[in-house]
């Protein structure tokens, strides 16, 4: 009985080893794609795999739509905290506290370049 309690946490592990994504990279026609295949089990009984998607690495735009994404990530962040802020403002001078408080457009914007700049 011990050695079972002992080999359960291994057979866990060896389970859990098995779920996750799977990158590869694959030429197609001379065009190069990252291809990711998600994988399901259930406890290290069975185990499959989720249709595979295809990420075109040659695409000009695939910068372009990183950076955007980084920088709406930013700048919701900057956008979040001076809410906070300008709502701690708000309450703590007890001004109007019925109407939302919102963050200067202009701090957003000098929010995002200082985290731009770092």
């Amino acid at each position: 009985m011990k050695k079972l309690l002992v080999l359960l946490p291994v057979f866990g592990v060896l389970a859990g080893c098995a779920a996750g994504i799977n990158h590869n990279v694959a030429k197609i026609n001379g065009r190069t794609y990252l291809v990711e295949t998600k994988n399901k089990n259930v406890f290290g009984l069975a185990q499959w795999s989720q249709e595979s998607t295809f990420v075109d690495l040659e695409n000009k735009d695939i910068g372009k739509e990183l950076a955007k994404e980084y920088v709406h990530d930013i700048a919701a962040k900057c956008r979040k905290t001076l809410n906070i802020r300008a709502a701690n403002a708000n309450t703590s001078a007890k001004v109007g506290t019925t109407s939302k408080a919102k963050a200067d457009p202009k701090e957003v914007y000098e929010c995002v370049i200082d985290a731009l700049t770092k």
